[in-house]
Protein backbone atom coordinates (compact mmCIF):
# COMPACT_ATOMS: atom_id res chain seq x y z
CA UNK A 1 0.00 0.00 0.00
CA UNK A 2 2.97 2.48 0.42
CA UNK A 3 3.46 2.48 -3.40
CA UNK A 4 0.38 3.81 -4.19
CA UNK A 5 -0.68 6.97 -5.19
CA UNK A 6 -2.41 9.47 -2.62
CA UNK A 7 -5.25 9.78 -4.54
CA UNK A 8 -6.14 6.35 -3.65
CA UNK A 9 -6.95 7.87 -0.11
CA UNK A 10 -7.07 11.64 -0.90
CA UNK A 11 -10.23 13.91 0.64
CA UNK A 12 -11.75 16.27 -1.64
CA UNK A 13 -14.09 17.97 0.84
CA UNK A 14 -13.04 19.80 4.00
CA UNK A 15 -12.07 22.88 3.02
CA UNK A 16 -12.42 26.43 3.89
CA UNK A 17 -12.48 30.41 2.49
CA UNK A 18 -10.83 32.77 4.11
CA UNK A 19 -13.31 35.42 4.69
CA UNK A 20 -15.62 32.43 6.36
CA UNK A 21 -16.09 32.72 9.90
CA UNK A 22 -13.68 31.23 12.72
CA UNK A 23 -16.72 29.01 13.99
CA UNK A 24 -17.70 27.76 10.70
CA UNK A 25 -13.90 26.65 10.32
CA UNK A 26 -14.52 24.82 14.08
CA UNK A 27 -17.60 23.37 13.21
CA UNK A 28 -16.48 21.71 9.63
CA UNK A 29 -12.98 20.61 12.13
CA UNK A 30 -15.52 19.23 14.89
CA UNK A 31 -17.37 17.87 11.42
CA UNK A 32 -14.84 15.95 9.61
CA UNK A 33 -12.74 15.17 12.43
CA UNK A 34 -9.16 17.26 11.56
CA UNK A 35 -7.23 19.36 13.43
CA UNK A 36 -6.46 22.03 10.60
CA UNK A 37 -8.13 22.97 7.70
CA UNK A 38 -6.63 24.15 3.70
CA UNK A 39 -7.63 27.57 3.37
CA UNK A 40 -8.86 27.78 -0.20
CA UNK A 41 -9.82 30.85 -2.27
CA UNK A 42 -11.26 30.53 -5.46
CA UNK A 43 -9.80 27.05 -6.40
CA UNK A 44 -6.14 28.63 -5.20
CA UNK A 45 -4.55 27.12 -2.15
CA UNK A 46 -3.49 29.77 0.44
CA UNK A 47 -2.97 28.36 3.53
CA UNK A 48 -4.21 26.75 6.45
CA UNK A 49 -6.20 27.46 9.47
CA UNK A 50 -5.10 25.66 12.73
CA UNK A 51 -7.10 24.36 15.97
CA UNK A 52 -3.88 25.39 17.89
CA UNK A 53 -3.60 28.88 16.18
CA UNK A 54 -7.58 29.15 17.37
CA UNK A 55 -6.95 28.15 21.02
CA UNK A 56 -4.73 30.45 21.84
CA UNK A 57 -7.08 33.43 20.65
CA UNK A 58 -9.80 31.81 22.34
CA UNK A 59 -8.09 31.45 25.51
CA UNK A 60 -7.92 35.64 24.95
CA UNK A 61 -11.35 35.69 24.29
CA UNK A 62 -10.04 37.16 20.75
CA UNK A 63 -12.31 34.60 18.68
CA UNK A 64 -16.00 37.02 18.72
CA UNK A 65 -16.64 37.27 14.86
CA UNK A 66 -12.94 36.64 13.65
CA UNK A 67 -12.46 35.45 10.10
CA UNK A 68 -10.40 32.43 9.14
CA UNK A 69 -8.32 35.31 7.10
CA UNK A 70 -7.08 36.31 10.93
CA UNK A 71 -5.21 32.86 11.68
CA UNK A 72 -4.10 32.00 8.41
CA UNK A 73 -0.73 29.53 8.39
CA UNK A 74 1.58 28.72 6.06
CA UNK A 75 1.98 25.67 4.49
CA UNK A 76 5.53 23.55 4.93
CA UNK A 77 4.78 20.98 2.24
CA UNK A 78 2.00 20.42 -0.27
CA UNK A 79 2.29 17.62 -2.41
CA UNK A 80 0.89 16.51 -6.00
CA UNK A 81 -1.75 13.41 -6.22
CA UNK A 82 0.81 11.41 -7.69
CA UNK A 83 2.92 10.73 -4.68
CA UNK A 84 3.29 7.81 -2.78
CA UNK A 85 1.54 7.31 0.24
CA UNK A 86 5.11 6.21 1.78
CA UNK A 87 6.44 9.15 0.84
CA UNK A 88 3.79 11.37 2.07
CA UNK A 89 4.33 9.49 5.91
CA UNK A 90 7.83 10.58 5.16
CA UNK A 91 6.94 14.82 4.32
CA UNK A 92 4.58 14.80 7.49
CA UNK A 93 6.86 13.11 9.64
CA UNK A 94 9.33 15.65 8.61
CA UNK A 95 7.32 18.94 9.08
CA UNK A 96 5.24 17.12 12.17
CA UNK A 97 2.14 17.76 9.64
CA UNK A 98 -1.37 16.21 11.08
CA UNK A 99 -2.89 17.29 7.07
CA UNK A 100 -1.19 17.46 4.11
CA UNK A 101 -2.67 19.48 0.95
CA UNK A 102 -2.80 18.10 -2.46
CA UNK A 103 -2.52 20.39 -5.25
CA UNK A 104 -2.32 20.28 -9.08
CA UNK A 105 0.62 21.15 -11.00
CA UNK A 106 -1.12 24.30 -11.65
CA UNK A 107 -1.03 25.36 -7.87
CA UNK A 108 -5.13 24.47 -7.73
CA UNK A 109 -6.41 22.78 -4.62
CA UNK A 110 -7.25 19.24 -5.17
CA UNK A 111 -7.87 17.62 -1.83
CA UNK A 112 -6.13 16.82 1.39
CA UNK A 113 -5.08 13.51 3.26
CA UNK A 114 -4.54 13.53 6.91
CA UNK A 115 -1.97 11.23 9.32
CA UNK A 116 -4.78 8.69 9.90
CA UNK A 117 -5.33 8.39 6.48
CA UNK A 118 -1.54 8.02 5.90
CA UNK A 119 -1.60 5.09 8.74
CA UNK A 120 -4.46 3.44 8.41
CA UNK A 121 -3.41 2.93 4.45
CA UNK A 122 0.55 1.43 5.88
CA UNK A 123 -1.45 -0.58 8.32
CA UNK A 124 -3.63 -1.73 6.17
CA UNK A 125 -6.37 -1.30 8.64
CA UNK A 126 -9.15 0.64 6.98
CA UNK A 127 -12.60 0.65 7.30
CA UNK A 128 -15.83 1.89 5.27
CA UNK A 129 -17.98 4.02 7.18
CA UNK A 130 -21.29 1.67 6.44
CA UNK A 131 -21.22 -1.97 4.96
CA UNK A 132 -24.90 -3.06 4.09
CA UNK A 133 -25.49 -7.14 3.30
CA UNK A 134 -27.98 -9.53 2.32
CA UNK A 135 -28.31 -13.11 2.63
CA UNK A 136 -28.77 -15.20 -0.69
CA UNK A 137 -28.51 -19.10 -1.13
CA UNK A 138 -25.06 -18.68 -2.16
CA UNK A 139 -23.75 -16.93 0.82
CA UNK A 140 -23.08 -13.46 2.42
CA UNK A 141 -23.57 -10.63 -0.05
CA UNK A 142 -22.14 -7.22 1.30
CA UNK A 143 -21.49 -3.69 0.03
CA UNK A 144 -20.47 -0.23 1.19
CA UNK A 145 -22.65 1.10 -1.99
CA UNK A 146 -20.11 1.35 -4.31
CA UNK A 147 -18.25 -1.72 -4.40
CA UNK A 148 -19.43 -5.32 -3.14
CA UNK A 149 -18.09 -8.60 -2.32
CA UNK A 150 -19.39 -12.26 -1.71
CA UNK A 151 -22.57 -13.96 -3.23
CA UNK A 152 -23.40 -11.87 -6.62
CA UNK A 153 -26.11 -10.33 -8.79
CA UNK A 154 -27.16 -14.76 -9.61
CA UNK A 155 -26.84 -14.80 -5.53
CA UNK A 156 -29.20 -11.55 -4.84
CA UNK A 157 -31.89 -13.05 -7.82
CA UNK A 158 -32.15 -16.46 -6.06
CA UNK A 159 -32.57 -14.62 -2.44
CA UNK A 160 -35.94 -13.69 -3.96
CA UNK A 161 -36.66 -17.05 -5.92
CA UNK A 162 -36.09 -18.61 -2.17
CA UNK A 163 -38.55 -15.55 -0.12
CA UNK A 164 -41.40 -16.22 -2.93
CA UNK A 165 -41.12 -19.66 -2.69
CA UNK A 166 -41.42 -19.41 1.03
CA UNK A 167 -44.56 -17.41 0.87
CA UNK A 168 -45.76 -19.97 -1.82
CA UNK A 169 -45.39 -22.70 0.48
CA UNK A 170 -46.48 -21.18 3.57
CA UNK A 171 -49.94 -19.92 1.55
CA UNK A 172 -50.04 -23.79 0.61
CA UNK A 173 -49.61 -24.34 3.95
CA UNK A 174 -52.58 -22.50 5.15
CA UNK A 175 -54.82 -23.67 2.45
CA UNK A 176 -53.50 -27.58 2.97
CA UNK A 177 -55.51 -26.98 6.68
CA UNK A 178 -58.17 -25.66 5.65
CA UNK A 179 -58.88 -28.74 2.78
CA UNK A 180 -57.70 -31.25 5.70
CA UNK A 181 -60.45 -29.53 7.80
CA UNK A 182 -62.96 -29.50 4.87
CA UNK A 183 -61.95 -33.66 4.34
CA UNK A 184 -62.60 -34.66 7.77
CA UNK A 185 -66.30 -33.03 7.72
CA UNK A 186 -64.90 -30.06 10.48
CA UNK A 187 -66.02 -27.03 7.96
CA UNK A 188 -66.14 -26.40 4.92
CA UNK A 189 -63.21 -24.08 5.33
CA UNK A 190 -61.56 -24.66 1.96
CA UNK A 191 -64.73 -23.63 0.16
CA UNK A 192 -64.94 -19.97 2.24
CA UNK A 193 -61.27 -19.27 1.74
CA UNK A 194 -62.13 -19.43 -1.97
CA UNK A 195 -65.19 -17.55 -2.01
CA UNK A 196 -64.76 -13.89 -2.92
CA UNK A 197 -65.30 -12.19 0.03
CA UNK A 198 -68.99 -10.59 -0.93
CA UNK A 199 -70.09 -14.00 -0.64
CA UNK A 200 -69.27 -14.96 2.95
CA UNK A 201 -70.99 -14.23 6.26
CA UNK A 202 -69.33 -11.73 8.98
CA UNK A 203 -68.19 -14.87 10.65
CA UNK A 204 -66.56 -16.67 7.39
CA UNK A 205 -64.85 -13.37 6.68
CA UNK A 206 -63.46 -13.46 10.11
CA UNK A 207 -62.27 -16.65 9.84
CA UNK A 208 -60.75 -16.21 5.99
CA UNK A 209 -58.75 -13.10 7.83
CA UNK A 210 -57.20 -15.59 10.66
CA UNK A 211 -56.51 -18.27 8.26
CA UNK A 212 -54.49 -15.67 6.12
CA UNK A 213 -52.58 -14.40 9.25
CA UNK A 214 -51.28 -17.76 9.49
CA UNK A 215 -49.50 -17.33 6.63
CA UNK A 216 -46.83 -14.62 8.38
CA UNK A 217 -46.37 -16.84 11.01
CA UNK A 218 -45.85 -19.89 9.02
CA UNK A 219 -43.26 -17.72 6.38
CA UNK A 220 -41.42 -16.75 9.21
CA UNK A 221 -40.54 -20.07 10.73
CA UNK A 222 -39.87 -21.55 7.03
CA UNK A 223 -37.15 -18.98 7.19
CA UNK A 224 -36.08 -19.55 10.52
CA UNK A 225 -34.99 -23.22 9.43
CA UNK A 226 -33.67 -22.02 5.99
CA UNK A 227 -29.96 -21.45 5.57
CA UNK A 228 -31.15 -17.83 4.55
CA UNK A 229 -31.05 -17.38 8.52
CA UNK A 230 -27.77 -18.64 9.15
CA UNK A 231 -26.12 -16.79 6.59
CA UNK A 232 -28.03 -13.67 7.63
CA UNK A 233 -26.87 -14.25 10.89
CA UNK A 234 -23.09 -14.31 9.63
CA UNK A 235 -23.73 -11.47 7.46
CA UNK A 236 -24.51 -9.50 10.52
CA UNK A 237 -21.71 -11.03 12.68
CA UNK A 238 -19.17 -10.44 9.78
CA UNK A 239 -20.13 -6.43 9.79
CA UNK A 240 -20.11 -5.97 13.31
CA UNK A 241 -16.30 -7.35 13.23
CA UNK A 242 -15.37 -4.92 10.98
CA UNK A 243 -17.40 -1.91 12.57
CA UNK A 244 -15.91 -2.97 15.69
CA UNK A 245 -12.49 -3.28 14.21
CA UNK A 246 -12.62 -7.03 15.38
CA UNK A 247 -9.72 -9.22 13.16
CA UNK A 248 -12.36 -11.69 10.47
CA UNK A 249 -11.31 -14.64 12.26
CA UNK A 250 -13.58 -17.46 13.30
CA UNK A 251 -13.04 -16.64 16.84
CA UNK A 252 -13.58 -13.16 17.00
CA UNK A 253 -16.66 -13.11 14.35
CA UNK A 254 -18.52 -15.91 16.04
CA UNK A 255 -18.72 -13.96 19.71
CA UNK A 256 -20.65 -10.83 17.77
CA UNK A 257 -24.36 -10.58 17.85
CA UNK A 258 -26.49 -11.76 15.62
CA UNK A 259 -28.43 -8.69 15.49
CA UNK A 260 -27.80 -5.10 13.43
CA UNK A 261 -29.68 -2.00 14.17
CA UNK A 262 -29.60 -1.14 10.67
CA UNK A 263 -30.84 -4.26 9.46
CA UNK A 264 -34.19 -4.20 7.51
CA UNK A 265 -36.19 -6.91 9.90
CA UNK A 266 -36.36 -3.69 11.84
CA UNK A 267 -38.86 -1.96 9.43
CA UNK A 268 -40.96 -5.28 9.20
CA UNK A 269 -41.05 -5.77 13.30
CA UNK A 270 -42.86 -1.82 12.93
CA UNK A 271 -45.13 -2.92 10.19
CA UNK A 272 -45.67 -5.92 12.24
CA UNK A 273 -46.71 -3.84 15.21
CA UNK A 274 -48.54 -1.52 13.63
CA UNK A 275 -50.65 -4.05 11.54
CA UNK A 276 -51.39 -5.89 14.96
CA UNK A 277 -52.46 -2.79 16.94
CA UNK A 278 -54.77 -1.49 14.45
CA UNK A 279 -56.78 -4.33 13.38
CA UNK A 280 -56.72 -4.94 17.41
CA UNK A 281 -58.52 -1.83 18.15
CA UNK A 282 -59.58 -0.26 14.37
CA UNK A 283 -59.91 2.80 15.42
CA UNK A 284 -57.65 6.08 14.59
CA UNK A 285 -56.63 6.01 18.45
CA UNK A 286 -55.20 2.91 17.36
CA UNK A 287 -53.17 4.57 14.73
CA UNK A 288 -51.90 7.11 17.21
CA UNK A 289 -50.98 3.96 19.49
CA UNK A 290 -49.41 1.73 17.26
CA UNK A 291 -47.27 5.22 16.06
CA UNK A 292 -46.12 5.85 19.68
CA UNK A 293 -44.97 2.09 20.13
CA UNK A 294 -43.40 2.14 16.94
CA UNK A 295 -41.34 5.24 18.16
CA UNK A 296 -40.13 3.68 21.30
CA UNK A 297 -39.95 0.06 20.30
CA UNK A 298 -39.37 -0.66 17.38
CA UNK A 299 -35.79 -1.35 17.27
CA UNK A 300 -36.27 -3.88 20.40
CA UNK A 301 -38.76 -5.58 18.33
CA UNK A 302 -36.54 -5.79 15.80
CA UNK A 303 -34.02 -7.49 17.90
CA UNK A 304 -35.92 -9.94 18.86
CA UNK A 305 -37.34 -10.80 15.42
CA UNK A 306 -33.76 -10.84 14.01
CA UNK A 307 -32.63 -13.25 17.36
CA UNK A 308 -35.52 -15.58 17.43
CA UNK A 309 -36.73 -15.83 13.53
CA UNK A 310 -34.89 -14.52 10.75
CA UNK A 311 -31.07 -15.42 11.63
CA UNK A 312 -29.74 -18.24 13.80
CA UNK A 313 -26.89 -19.62 14.89
CA UNK A 314 -24.32 -19.83 12.06
CA UNK A 315 -22.60 -23.17 11.08
CA UNK A 316 -19.06 -23.05 10.64
CA UNK A 317 -19.27 -23.06 7.01
CA UNK A 318 -21.69 -20.25 6.53
CA UNK A 319 -19.50 -18.03 8.98
CA UNK A 320 -16.46 -18.63 7.08
CA UNK A 321 -18.33 -17.67 3.62
CA UNK A 322 -19.13 -14.52 5.87
CA UNK A 323 -15.41 -14.28 7.06
CA UNK A 324 -14.35 -14.41 3.43
CA UNK A 325 -16.92 -11.95 2.25
CA UNK A 326 -15.61 -9.18 5.12
CA UNK A 327 -12.03 -10.23 3.07
CA UNK A 328 -12.97 -9.35 -0.15
CA UNK A 329 -14.76 -6.20 0.57
CA UNK A 330 -12.18 -4.78 2.68
CA UNK A 331 -9.59 -5.52 0.07
CA UNK A 332 -11.47 -3.87 -2.14
CA UNK A 333 -12.15 -0.73 -0.68
CA UNK A 334 -8.39 -0.49 0.89
CA UNK A 335 -7.40 -0.67 -2.57
CA UNK A 336 -9.22 2.38 -3.29
CA UNK A 337 -10.97 4.13 -0.08
CA UNK A 338 -12.52 7.07 -1.53
CA UNK A 339 -13.91 5.41 -4.38
CA UNK A 340 -17.47 6.33 -5.03
CA UNK A 341 -20.55 6.02 -7.14
CA UNK A 342 -23.84 7.42 -7.67
CA UNK A 343 -27.20 7.29 -9.04
CA UNK A 344 -28.28 3.92 -10.35
CA UNK A 345 -25.29 2.38 -9.85
CA UNK A 346 -25.67 2.58 -6.13
CA UNK A 347 -29.05 1.42 -6.25
CA UNK A 348 -28.07 -1.51 -8.23
CA UNK A 349 -25.56 -2.08 -5.73
CA UNK A 350 -28.11 -2.21 -2.69
CA UNK A 351 -29.34 -5.37 -3.86
CA UNK A 352 -32.42 -5.02 -4.06
CA UNK A 353 -33.43 -4.80 -7.72
CA UNK A 354 -31.97 -8.63 -7.97
CA UNK A 355 -33.88 -9.82 -5.58
CA UNK A 356 -37.51 -8.16 -6.70
CA UNK A 357 -36.28 -9.61 -10.12
CA UNK A 358 -36.21 -12.62 -8.52
CA UNK A 359 -39.67 -12.00 -6.38
CA UNK A 360 -41.07 -11.01 -9.67
CA UNK A 361 -40.09 -14.22 -11.86
CA UNK A 362 -41.26 -16.40 -9.22
CA UNK A 363 -45.03 -14.57 -9.03
CA UNK A 364 -44.94 -14.86 -13.22
CA UNK A 365 -44.43 -18.35 -13.37
CA UNK A 366 -47.09 -19.18 -10.60
CA UNK A 367 -49.53 -16.82 -12.67
CA UNK A 368 -49.00 -18.76 -15.55
CA UNK A 369 -48.84 -22.56 -13.64
CA UNK A 370 -52.60 -21.01 -12.32
CA UNK A 371 -53.91 -20.03 -15.51
CA UNK A 372 -52.94 -23.44 -17.85
CA UNK A 373 -53.35 -26.05 -14.97
CA UNK A 374 -56.20 -24.71 -12.53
Amino acid sequence: MKDKPIINIMHVDGYIASNDSVYKALETMKVIGVSSLPVVNYGKLVGVIRESNLLSAAINNSLAEKKVEEFISNIPAVVFPSITIGKSAEIMQKYNLQMLAVVNETGSYFGYITRSDVLSAILNTAKPANIAGMATPLGVYLTTGSISAGAGNFGLFLTGVSMMLLNFIAVGLVFGMAWLIQKFGIYNLFDVMILPPEYLSKSDNMLCMVMYGLTLPIFLILLRVSPLSGYHAAEHQVVHAIENGNPLSLEFVSMQPRAHPRCGTNLVAAIIIFLIIYHIFNSDIAILIAMAVIIFGWRSAGALLQKYVTTKPPTARQLNNGISTGKELLEKFRANPTYNISGWKRIWYTGMLQVTAGAAVMILIAQILEKYLF
